[in-house]
């Protein structure tokens, strides 16, 4: 870019007092295919259009964990403000060369926290939700559970990890971490998951999965080594896709408050835009989740 080269630095508060140009807000996704962000998108557009907004999906990988790329479009004029919901991304680059402390373009971090960052963050409540999960489980009269985490490089699996061992823990109950696995929330994780899980002895009667997605491809696999569920395994999943109510055993989940997650979301970022107000983590908003009891899980 030709601002780069010439070394020139953005004027926020300039830029603040000029009428916005892009009238555009980007979304930035770790995975655009996963259908778990459909809704949350679905409903970011919606309040983007009635406020005259346009919305630019970024469709980001995990080896782009810098956030630069994201930057062009401010310094272009593209895009006024984002909505990040990659965890991993290095929130400096967010920040212009000059630019201050508070100096970050307008950003509402949704779904993964930024560990301390100043940004404010829309997300559910992962650590309560994941407890719940586990809980119902011990409630059936499982003892042995095993978890299928999200992968260790996401914030996610910390905050659902510190739920399941304190539902484990109030409980009483071991942990072997032989119990442990992880995935990266597709359905393939869940099938290479499910082949670990058949080679485990003693093997676990349930098993907490940090997605839907990867829940529904463990208990596909299961069936490859005649097991069912939950006649031999118990499956808890977590967010509620449309697939876990169609799909069999209808699958018991954690359901996140996607539209309001959007909404809520795109209100905090275009309401700044609108007023030139700076945003802050004051404004975090963490949202209750649901457990949703279905057939995947049983009485032990």
């Amino acid at each position: 870019m030709a601002v780069r080269a010439t070394g020139y630095t953005l004027n926020l508060t300039a830029r603040s007092l000029r009428k916005q140009a892009g009238h555009t807000i980007v979304v930035a996704l770790p995975n655009v295919g996963n259908t778990f962000f459909t809704p949350i998108v679905d409903s970011i557009e919606r309040v983007a259009a009635a406020r005259g907004y346009s919305v630019v999906i970024s469709n980001r990988r995990i080896d782009q964990n810098q956030g630069g790329e994201l930057t062009e479009y401010f310094l272009s004029n593209r895009a006024d403000g984002l909505l990040l919901f990659d965890g991993t991304t290095d929130i400096a680059a967010l920040r212009p060369a000059g630019a201050g402390s508070e100096g970050f373009f307008p950003t509402v971090v949704v779904c993964e926290a930024i560990p301390h960052s100043q940004l404010p963050t829309v997300k559910s409540d992962n650590l309560r939700a994941s407890q719940m999960a586990v809980e119902h489980l011990i409630d059936l009269g499982h003892e042995r559970i095993a978890h299928l985490a999200a992968p260790r490089y996401n914030v996610l699996y910390y905050e659902r990890k510190a739920g399941f061992d304190a539902a484990m823990a109030h409980a009483g109950l071991p942990f072997d971490p032989c119990w442990e696995m992880t995935g990266d929330f597709s359905l393939e994780s869940g099938v290479a998951a499910a082949r670990q899980f058949v080679a485990l002895s003693p093997r676990p009667t349930a098993v907490f999965c940090a997605s839907d997605n990867m829940a529904i491809g463990f208990i596909s696999e299961l069936r490859n080594h005649e097991l069912e569920c939950p006649r031999d395994v118990s499956v808890v999943g977590f967010d509620d896709i449309p697939l876990a109510r169609h799909f069999w055993p209808r699958l018991t989940t954690v359901r996140q408050k996607q539209v309001e997650m959007g909404r809520i979301a795109a209100d905090l970022l275009l309401t700044s835009l609108g007023t030139q107000q700076p945003l802050n983590a004051s404004q975090n908003v963490i949202l209750p989740c649901e457990l949703v009891i279905r057939e995947s899980t049983r009485h032990l």
